[in-house]
């Protein structure tokens, strides 16, 4: 449980920063676009449509060479033609090279991404307490093993270990958020280790114990 005075701590803390405010505003935002999604989006995400394919966004356009050929007189006369393309307001953010909506994937996109975040700091923070309450528990041997799993784990950025994860892992990471399961692992198990003896480990503040994994 979180104290009272923590709780005053925390409302404090958040009438007093503006970047606190912005972060709520910013996840709220999120969090209402991945929960209507298919009422924002103005198509389908997955549809694909190569008559408009690679179209810009709003405010810009592009050209492209076109080569068309014809018969006169009896020969092939090829015909090079720079073309004009501009935006539409049907595709505000353009269209990737296969005629998808880059705006409808954006917001079907923050479904993804609210899941990954979600799901991955739920599962760390269960994961990381059982972890750490085995390791406090045993000691031994069992925490020594635990524990260097820990540490190289901090031993290593937390960008490139996410990037050498999701290359080992492939697709299956970005639907199952594993690497940050793994990343968020570290902090549960060294806030949660000293519980089971009343010893907190040295990375551990004495009093109450708030778990915050990162996203």
């Amino acid at each position: 449980m979180i104290s009272p005075r923590t709780l005053r701590n925390l409302r404090k803390e958040l009438r007093s920063s503006a970047l606190a405010k912005i972060g709520i505003v910013l996840v709220l935002a999120m969090i209402v676009v991945a929960a209507f999604a298919p009422f924002i989006a103005l198509h389908n995400p997955t549809n694909q449509n190569l008559d408009e394919n690679n179209l810009p966004p709003m405010g810009f356009s592009r050209t492209t060479q076109e080569t068309t050929s014809e018969m006169v007189n009896g020969s092939l006369e090829v015909t090079n033609e720079t073309v004009y393309v501009n935006a539409t307001a049907s595709h505000p953010l353009g269209t990737n090279s296969l005629g998808q909506d880059v705006y409808s994937r954006a917001v079907y996109g923050a479904r993804t991404s609210m899941m990954v975040g979600v799901l991955g700091t739920v599962l760390a923070a269960l994961l990381g307490v059982t972890v750490g309450l085995v390791a406090g528990f045993y000691r031994g041997r069992v925490d020594d093993a635990l524990m260097r799993f820990a540490d190289v784990s901090l031993a290593f950025p937390s960008l490139v270990l996410a990037i050498a994860l999701i290359g080992l892992w492939g697709r299956a990471a970005v639907d199952v958020p594993d690497p940050f399961v793994v990343l968020g692992l570290v902090d549960p198990v060294r806030q949660a280790l000293g519980l089971p003896t009343g010893m907190p480990d040295s990375f551990v503040l004495p009093g109450t114990v708030i778990v915050v994994v990162g996203w």
